[in-house]
């Protein structure tokens, strides 16, 4: 899944899914949560470190 996304959209999906990130969406959906966990992780890879921080927070 991770293939399809382009580079210059990686700072926004970490904004975007930073917030699934949480207790609470775990215990809802873990596979989901394991999914943008895996995601941002992908994002993280591939920002430098700048942008990925700026994104997370």
């Amino acid at each position: 899944m991770t293939s399809i996304i382009q580079s210059e959209h990686l700072s926004q999906i970490v904004i975007t899914l930073k917030d699934y990130l949480s207790k609470k969406f775990y215990k809802n959906s873990s596979s989901r949560y394991e999914a943008v966990f895996n995601i941002i992780w992908h994002c993280a890879e591939n920002l430098t470190y700048p942008d990925f921080h700026k994104a997370i927070n």
